[in-house]
């Protein structure tokens, strides 16, 4: 028996709407990262806590609320951006950059 080949890449949208949604959300999803990285390089030190509350840097004028902060923080690391973490007794952790 041959076991089945399974290709899980993502090729195309089934309809425009669904591509302009996706290249839309593909944009947004690169844009909170740039905002947390641009806080911690600002000296700020982020919990999970504050980013669900709503986090701006210097040159916003509101904050931004995320909930999938943890994706953004792996896409950040994985451009090379050095994020240290700092485990609480807690469980809770807080993400930062040396400056």
């Amino acid at each position: 028996m041959k076991q089945a080949e399974l290709d899980f890449t993502h090729h195309h949208e089934n309809s425009r709407e669904n591509l302009i949604s996706y290249q839309q959300q593909k944009k947004r999803l690169s844009k909170n990262t740039e905002i947390l990285v641009l806080c911690m390089k600002e000296g700020q030190r982020l919990t999970g806590l504050d980013i669900m509350r709503g986090i701006k840097h210097k040159g916003m004028s509101e904050p931004v609320i995320m909930t999938e902060y943890r994706r953004r923080f792996k896409e950040a690391i994985d451009a090379g951006i050095d994020i240290k973490t700092e485990r609480h007794s807690n469980g809770s952790k807080t993400w930062y950059i040396d400056r």
